[in-house]
């Protein structure tokens, strides 16, 4: 877990430079490999609909 981990361990295993960050290839390659970090969005309309049925 993350969490439990200190600020310097997790910056050595994701291998970044907490100055400077990640380059922008560096970026780029990990959006590739992981995707981006987004949350899904979900529609709340088709619940309301729904319920505004009964």
């Amino acid at each position: 877990m993350w969490s439990k981990k200190s600020t310097e361990v997790v910056l050595k295993e994701l291998a970044v430079n907490s100055a400077t960050g990640l380059s922008e290839h560096e970026v780029v390659q990990r959006r590739e490999k992981y995707s981006a970090n987004e949350l899904a969005i979900i529609s709340l309309k088709p619940y309301l609909e729904f319920f505004s049925l009964n």
